[in-house]
């Protein structure tokens, strides 16, 4: 079992530069929330520790994940509207960027109306009690959180990662976690957070959301 102190401990590991704080308002976890997680394989990393802290708060989760998957690829996922059918999110985290981020030619021109259809999806859900039980609690629509990549090594597979995608994407984002502002300690690949990384930046992105 994984212990929340070695997962909030590695805070420190994975920043150094102590707590974000948003200038806008932000999605924020309360009692009633239900967070889903989709995404690549750092999503995939993510996973446990975010699943651990979700367990820990009493709040339901989900997460959807397949390594070397992109924006335009979760977009047109029909596996992903039955998540959300079935699940019923109030925040939803979308770890997506980082192959992206590599693929040749101009890749926002490429994938900005993919995101943008992808945001729609994720809007048209909301989470209603549809048995009207006593305390029910009903929400506008899953608030969306985009988990920005940690910094991306250059040359990463013989390419650099393009700087006007990231750039696009973290203006774009409902509400974007900027990852990339933290030192994360990564695994032999130089690319995936190591474990201790990955825990360090599950950390910060609870913390953000708390």
């Amino acid at each position: 079992m994984l212990d929340r102190r070695w997962i909030l401990g590695g805070i420190l590991l994975a920043g150094g530069i102590g707590l974000v704080t948003a200038i806008r308002r932000r999605p924020r976890l309360t009692e009633h929330s239900r967070l889903l997680m989709f995404g690549d394989s750092m999503a995939q990393g993510l996973d446990p520790h975010m699943k651990a802290l979700s367990k820990e708060a009493g709040i339901p989760y989900f997460v959807a994940a397949a390594p070397g998957t992109r924006i335009d690829q979760w977009a047109s996922s029909h596996k992903l509207v039955g998540y959300l059918t079935d699940f019923q999110p109030t925040i939803t985290l979308v770890v997506l960027g980082t192959n992206d981020a590599y693929m040749s030619g101009n890749v926002w021109e490429k994938q900005a109306p993919h995101m943008e259809a992808l945001v729609k999806k994720l809007r048209e859900f909301s989470n209603v009690n549809v048995n009207d039980a006593p305390g029910a609690h009903y929400s506008a629509g899953t608030e969306i959180v985009w988990i920005g990549p940690p910094a991306l090594p250059n040359p990463h597979g013989g390419r650099a990662p393009n700087a006007e995608f990231l750039s696009s994407l973290s203006e774009s984002a409902p509400h974007y976690f900027d990852s990339a502002s933290y030192e994360i300690p990564r695994g032999p690949d130089g690319l995936h957070p190591s474990a201790a990384g990955f825990a360090g930046w599950a950390g910060q992105i609870w913390s953000y959301l708390s």
